[in-house]
């Protein structure tokens, strides 16, 4: 199947536009082996914000709240997409890396949330947290792409 080409690439390999390089695959190993990652930190600081005024009648609002969680509001739905609120990246809040930063829009104060979309399948995008509340208990949820399902979309019902 052939593929489109882009302003990065080519129909075979993508590319940085405009970067030209002379370094190739043994200068990447020798970084690899010789660098040192600067420490992860144990925790980030981030100021929860207030969510923007409800759009108008024909606009959207997109509001970053983290990670990949991003919430979307029209004048007629909430969808949220892949929403992590949960401590800990596991399937079990015992385990698991812990969040360094928290959510930066407060799940209290978020609107009632009419659909969820998971743009793939992580346990950590349905954590357990927002779906104890009646403020998200959405009556679709939408997943993407799983090897369960061989690659198709994978629509569910909830409530």
């Amino acid at each position: 199947m052939p593929h489109a080409t882009s302003d990065h690439f080519d129909g075979k390999t993508f590319f940085n536009p405009g970067e030209e390089s002379d370094r190739g695959l043994l200068d990447l190993i020798k970084w690899k082996l010789t660098s040192r990652a600067a420490p992860w930190p144990e925790r980030v600081d981030v100021a929860r914000q207030p969510l923007p005024p409800a759009p108008a009648p024909e606009g959207i609002v997109a509001t970053c709240v983290g990670h990949s969680t991003v919430l979307l509001r029209t004048a007629s739905a909430t969808i949220l997409t892949d929403p992590i609120f949960s401590e800990r990246a596991s399937p079990v809040p015992w385990a698991g890396p812990r969040r360094v930063a928290p959510p930066g829009v407060d799940f209290d104060a978020m609107p009632r949330v009419d659909v969820v979309l998971l743009s793939h399948d992580h346990f950590d995008h349905w954590s357990s947290r927002p779906w104890a509340t009646a403020r998200c208990s959405p009556a679709r949820a939408f997943g993407g792409s799983s090897s369960s399902t061989g690659g198709r979309p994978t629509p569910g019902r909830r409530g």
